[in-house]
């Protein structure tokens, strides 16, 4: 999910709309069988977060994102 966090929250920061767009890609990636209901609960509800270093995936930057999914953690709980 770092990745997806960066790409969507950093790299597209100066786009306004960017986060409301990141439900829907979310909800697109659960279409597809690449999060499951489990793994987003596991990471977005409770909080389970790989623990390592990196310039990319930092804890600000992960609720960021997970502030902006909050509509799709409240769709999947």
């Amino acid at each position: 999910m770092g990745s997806l966090a960066d790409l969507t929250i950093n790299r597209f920061k100066d786009v306004p709309a960017i986060n409301k767009q990141i439900p829907s890609i979310l909800y697109y990636l659960y279409m597809e069988d690449i999060v499951t209901e489990e793994f987003w609960i596991k990471f977005a509800v409770k909080g389970n977060f790989p623990s390592f270093n990196s310039l990319i995936f930092t804890r600000e930057l992960e609720n960021k994102f997970l502030q902006a999914a909050n509509d799709f953690t409240n769709w999947i709980e």
